[in-house]
């Protein structure tokens, strides 16, 4: 699969290797953010899970591809996306645990932020197949 990614390009990844603790291009460790008011080893545990996926956003859900949709239709249509959104709305940032998930959040309502993510949602639902009886029992289960 081609990848679209800033692979360490940008300030933002940066950023985000570094709270991490992890880049996941090189796969070195890196040192811990300073003024952290947390020992090593808990934000090492804090950040186990992250690193293995890297600092990234979430656009759409993950989702199995509907036939007879393929992942090199899916590429292509990402780029398409990513040429029209030429501009990423700027927000307040805040820190949000979802589970065993840390999120940077908006700390305050963003409609454009919103309507970015709704446009993501709604571009990308042709390439979802249906969930699976089970997804949905075992995603009804967990509330």
């Amino acid at each position: 699969m081609q990848s679209i990614s800033c692979q360490g390009e940008t300030s933002f990844y940066r950023f985000g290797a570094a709270v991490l603790g992890y880049d996941c291009y090189t796969g070195s460790e890196l040192a811990m953010p300073v003024g952290l008011a947390i020992h090593k080893t808990e934000w090492r545990m804090a950040t186990r899970e992250p690193r293995r996926h890297g600092f990234h956003a979430t656009l759409k859900a993950p989702f199995r591809l509907a036939r007879p949709r393929t992942e090199a239709d899916l590429l292509a249509d990402a780029l398409v996306l990513a040429r029209v959104c030429t501009q990423i709305p700027m927000f307040q940032p805040a820190i949000e645990l979802f589970g065993p998930f840390v999120a940077v959040v908006s700390g305050e309502p963003n409609i454009e932020l919103h309507r970015l993510a709704a446009s993501c949602v709604r571009h990308f639902d042709r390439f979802r197949a249906p969930l699976e009886a089970a997804e949905v029992e075992r995603r009804v289960a967990a509330g």
